[in-house]
């Protein structure tokens, strides 16, 4: 197979995973619908990424005919989508910062320890 057509199979597979993150489960026909492809490709690409363990069937869609394979991501798969957590505590301390200052901060993350340890500490109980 060429570098190109490998170049533009990962990018569909790219899509399909956007598409089922965004849409949760999707049909072959309803991907095939959304990325302009045929449906026997796009059951090619389904079945190369189950293989790979990034999605799986998660149920059946009924409708007048045969009934459609739903397909949805797999843990794994999330991990090929950063979450920018770390971007998001620094714009809040930034923030927060800004409003009241340091005090402000610190309260605020005193109350954060509290709750926290409310909630955590009695399903940690006798195993610390």
């Amino acid at each position: 197979m060429h570098k190109v057509e490998r170049r533009e199979q990962g990018a569909t597979r790219r899509s399909i995973l956007q598409l089922l993150r965004r849409h949760g489960q999707m049909s072959a026909v309803e991907l095939s619908a959304a990325l302009d492809i045929g449906a026997v490709g796009i059951r090619q690409h389904l079945a190369a990424l189950e293989r790979e363990g990034l999605v799986y069937i998660c149920g059946l869609r009924r409708n007048v005919g045969r009934p459609a394979h739903l397909y949805a991501l797999t843990e794994r798969a999330e991990h090929f989508f950063p979450k920018h957590y770390e971007r998001l505590v620094c714009e809040l301390f930034e923030s927060v910062a800004a409003m009241g200052g340091e005090v402000a901060g610190q309260e605020g993350l005193g109350q954060r320890r509290n709750a926290l340890h409310a909630t955590l500490a009695p399903q940690l109980a006798g195993k610390v």
